[in-house]
């Protein structure tokens, strides 16, 4: 019996994700169709990530059984993908019906710039009884979530991540309070990337393309405050910036720029805030690109912290 809907796994993060999968055997003589046993498995799944490495761990159950359904063993062991290097490190049997295993595997090493998009995993578990018959096992193969591993962040070392998940940023209110308002408004007014909103920012990092963006959202031409800089959003690093995403600029009356207020998901928002505060966001927006691996293309979305 394959695994039901239960099976899918359920990322809490872009570096940890777990899963649950009930699957099934059944005993029958072959020659008269008679079932003699039953037994149903469930089995709890966790990855974690640390650098290239990730770690699994597997519980396993006897969640109900008929007749010799009951395993009288079980076997576990951890294979890697193609050019990965897998380890089970342990598989216990704690309890007369309960299972657990703990292994890791490693993605394969990885050249400057390069990325595998599709990299993963299996446990393999095998049950065995001498009231089987032959063959005296079943063996189930239960698949980790798939990742993808890259070294294309300069000044840091290889890592993996799940790429299809969405990275969220948190910009503390109390520190830059004037950029905090300035986004915020910014998403009320239709612009995307707010969380839980649906809508994503998309990363861009063609450094050509990047600096179109801040010279068009936020051009030398616009005279700036003393002690102030332009901040525009969405910021110049994604493709919905000002000159990648199109649309036309809109702002605030207490921003000071020259343009009025417009509502739409297209376009641009452009304020003047304190020179620290954006400097002070942009390390924050930096640091999120590299410690979450948010690659060319990858979403993400903004929340606030206190």
């Amino acid at each position: 019996m394959t695994s039901d809907s239960s099976g899918t796994w359920w990322a809490q993060g872009r570096r940890n994700a777990c899963n649950h999968v009930r699957y099934g055997l059944s005993v029958i003589i072959v020659n008269t169709g008679q079932v003699i046993g039953t037994a149903v498995f469930h089995s709890i799944n966790t990855m974690s990530a640390s650098g290239t490495r990730w770690n699994t761990t597997n519980f396993t159950w006897v969640w109900s059984w008929t007749g010799v359904g009951f395993p009288e063993y079980a076997t576990g062991g951890m294979f890697g993908c193609p050019g990965c290097l897998a380890s089970t490190t342990s598989w216990t049997h704690p309890v007369f019906d309960e299972w657990r295993g703990t292994g890791y595997y490693d993605a394969p090493a990885l050249a400057t710039g390069a990325k595998i998009n599709v990299s993963g995993g299996f446990w393999e578990i095998t049950f065995g009884s001498s009231k089987y018959g032959t063959p005296p096992a079943v063996t189930f193969s239960l698949y980790t979530a798939q990742s993808r591993c890259d070294n294309a962040i300069g000044n840091r070392t290889p890592g993996c991540v799940f790429g299809n998940i969405a990275g969220l940023i948190g910009f503390s209110q109390g520190s830059y309070p004037d950029f905090v308002w300035h986004v915020y408004q910014a998403q009320l007014s239709g612009l995307p990337g707010r969380m839980s909103t649906g809508t994503y920012l998309k990363r861009l990092s063609n450094s050509t393309l990047v600096a179109a963006n801040g010279s068009k959202a936020c051009p030398s031409s616009i005279p700036r405050p003393t002690g102030m800089q332009c901040d525009e959003y969405p910021f110049r690093s994604t493709y919905q910036g000002a000159s990648t995403g199109g649309g036309v600029a809109r702002s605030f009356p207490w921003c000071k720029m020259p343009d009025p207020q417009r509502t739409g998901s297209t376009g641009w928002s452009r304020c003047f805030i304190p020179s620290s505060q954006n400097l002070g966001a942009g390390g924050v927006l930096g640091g999120f690109y590299s410690n979450e691996r948010i690659l060319d293309g990858d979403l993400f979305q903004i929340g606030y912290t206190s």
